[in-house]
């Protein structure tokens, strides 16, 4: 039989496939959206109408052409076409028929409108294939796309190890802050989650229907551009890389990448130290690394040391550098007791030390201590430092207060610490509470997570409103590290119930969706500030000082013990950042303004800067010293600004001006 000529001009077929093609990248874009968000019903719709689509084509094709069955009814006719457009999934076609031909190779619209009808289906079948594909072929495919988009783009990557509250949350703050970020997460299932087997019935089954891990992490995020791929949970007596021991060999390219990030952040902290171990075998690793951790100790610590790319995350330094940075409102030189002139402006000094009380002293409480002790950092008229006085109540304190003396030395000699082993159910506890309220500024409750709290919180407000105290001059921080909706609005209604208008005393802190935040958990904002307080520096002293990472890099590497330089590096980027965080403590001390060199309220601020570097030194271990010893923490110049050199008090003052013009340039923007 002579073939007919083709029935399409060139330029007619450039133009149809030039936009079929762009309309096969729009349907599997559209394909791959609904089965990550596992549609179903929609994938069934579209289905059908690709099948209902091919069935009325074959139906004109076979009743303008002379085949046989025509010659019966059109119920025969339509279930022949049905079943011949069904056939179009798998590829085959009934177009080169040389009756069929006969009919489409006449008609032009007919011959473009099958084609892509066909190429419809095919990829339709392409993606449910790659949907009940063996999950470790469609892993491999993610992982190879996720790295070749990302590294194109030069935009950085997060790599979650393990799909925790932790995790999510962190992943909806990047999200938020840097929306053009790639996400990939790592599910590590239990081992009693089922799912089904390989290209198995069950498999299709649990992807079509159960995956509402992903979905739900959609919703938490308000997007669905990520990576969710299952790992398996490395051996205990693995010793390769961690590529390999979770079986994902293609994740070490993303591991030697620059711009990716990886988060450790399970709950289960023997996980997070066995994913620690493997990281720090890997001599490729160039990406950063944030591993949480509970509880630091030095074996922990240890392995952090070996490699730079490698950050612990303890959640309590999280959550007070949370509120060191984002919650100005808490700092104690709010209720502090300055003294002020004639007309209202400060003098740089306190009439009295400051009293704190803290309510449970497990590791939030011995980081509130830390806190309070650094930010009440404050001098009287003779520029000496003012003695605080901490009240430290928990039923289990005589176990808890040795631990937390080991570790911060300073506490057992110049702190004024009087440590309670009252329950707050008692009565004598709220007994002493009473005759410590005239001259208490600030407490922290961190019994528990949230409720608990809250009343003991709502108590303290109410003795102290019965009791006439002055509530502009208290705050109640009150630990709420689990998320709950209707706490915030608990907390206003008894603020609002017992205080002024415009005063509240009872305050929420720890709220995971403020400690895992992007530039809480990286540092980020931290480092950026130590830049630019390093610039004023360099303005104000006319010396440019070392760059941030080319000191290092220079401390790092200098001759010595590795850890004795690694808590140098720490110590001196620790002045850099504190020097930032008190600068706003220092600004508000100085009643909004910088003092000029003659100006007598300069000494007295440089005497508190002083004393914050000292007291936030000390609550790192570190103790006075005849020399430097870093291995034993101990510093010479550990000492309050009387007692320094004249030379040593102009560096004081000099930094003490540096931090003023950090903090009105930075407040000012």
């Amino acid at each position: 039989m002579h073939a007919p000529d083709f029935p399409v001009s060139v330029p007619t077929m450039i133009a149809w496939a030039i936009g079929l093609l762009l309309f096969a990248g729009l349907f599997v874009a559209m394909m791959v959206r609904l089965l990550r968000q596992g549609k179903r019903w929609t994938l069934l719709s579209v289905f059908t109408l690709i099948l209902l689509a091919g069935t009325c084509i074959h139906v004109i094709m076979l009743a303008r052409s002379s085949h046989t069955v025509t010659d019966g009814n059109w119920i025969q006719l339509v279930l022949i076409s049905s079943l011949a457009s069904l056939e179009m999934f798998i590829g085959h076609t009934v177009v080169f028929d040389d009756i069929i031909a006969a009919v489409v190779f006449r008609e032009p619209l007919l011959l473009l409108s099958y084609i892509t009808v066909f190429i419809l289906a095919i990829l339709f079948t392409i993606s449910l294939f790659f949907l009940i594909a063996p999950r470790g072929f469609k892993d491999a495919i993610r992982l190879r796309m996720q790295g070749f988009m990302s590294s194109r783009g030069q935009r950085k990557l997060h790599i979650f190890l393990g799909d925790t509250a932790s995790a999510r949350i962190l992943a909806r703050s990047i999200r938020e802050n840097a929306p053009e970020d790639e996400l990939l997460f790592i599910h590590f299932p239990d081992p009693s989650e089922k799912v089904g087997g390989e290209l198995s019935i069950g498999e299709v089954l649990h992807a079509m229907f159960s995956r509402r891990t992903e979905r739900n992490l959609a919703d938490i995020l308000g997007y669905d551009h990520f990576m969710f791929i299952r790992g398996q949970l490395p051996a205990p007596s693995c010793e390769s890389t961690l590529a390999e021991a979770i079986s994902m060999p293609y994740l070490d390219k993303l591991l030697q990448r620059e711009n990716s990030c990886v988060y450790i952040l399970s709950d289960n902290e023997d996980h997070n130290f066995r994913f620690l171990q493997l990281l720090v075998t890997q001599s490729t690793l160039k990406a950063k690394v944030f591993c949480y951790n509970q509880d630091i100790n030095n074996y922990t610590a240890l392995y952090a040391n070996v490699h730079p790319r490698i950050r612990l995350l303890n959640k309590q330094e999280l959550v007070f550098t949370q509120v060191k940075r984002q919650e100005p409102d808490l700092m104690p030189v709010n209720v502090a007791s300055l003294v002020r002139d004639a007309g209202g402006n400060s003098l740089g000094y306190v009439s009295e030390g400051f009293n704190a009380l803290i309510v449970g002293f497990g590791a939030t409480g011995q980081e509130a201590l830390r806190f309070i002790h650094e930010f009440g950092s404050f001098v009287g008229p003779d520029l000496t430092p003012m003695q605080n006085n901490y009240w430290i109540a928990d039923p289990q304190i005589e176990h808890l207060k040795g631990e937390f003396l080991s570790r911060t030395p300073a506490f057992r000699y110049d702190a004024n610490v009087t440590w309670s082993e009252q329950h707050t159910g008692s009565e004598r506890f709220w007994l002493d509470f009473s005759m410590q309220l005239p001259t208490l500024n600030y407490v922290v409750v961190s019994v528990d997570d949230g409720h608990l709290n809250v009343e003991i919180a709502v108590r303290m407000l109410q003795d102290a409103a019965r009791f006439g105290k002055d509530l502009s001059r208290l705050k109640i921080l009150v630990k709420a590290s689990v998320e709950d909706s209707q706490l915030p609005g608990m907390i206003q209604y008894y603020n609002r119930s017992f205080c002024p208008e415009g005063v509240s005393v009872i305050h929420p802190f720890g709220l995971p969706s403020k400690v895992w935040n992007l530039d809480v958990v990286t540092g980020h904002g931290l480092k950026a500030e130590s830049v630019r307080y390093r610039e004023v520096a360099g303005r104000i002293t006319g010396v440019q000082p070392e760059s941030w990472d080319a000191r290092s890099e220079r401390i790092r590497f200098q001759p010595g013990v590795a850890l004795a330089n690694q808590r140098e590096l720490h110590r001196r980027q620790l002045i850099d950042i504190d020097a930032c965080l008190y600068s706003r403590t220092l600004y508000a001390l100085a009643g909004g303004r910088i003092p000029a060199e003659n100006d007598p309220m300069l000494p007295v601020l440089a005497a508190s800067m002083q004393q914050y570097w000292v007291n936030a030194l000390a609550v790192q271990g570190y103790i006075l010293g005849t020399e430097t010893d870093e291995l034993n923490r101990r510093l010479p110049g550990m000492l309050s600004y009387t007692d320094l050199s004249e030379e040593e008090q102009a560096e004081v003052r000099t930094a003490t001006r540096i931090a003023l013009t950090f903090a009105a340039e930075e407040m000012g923007k």
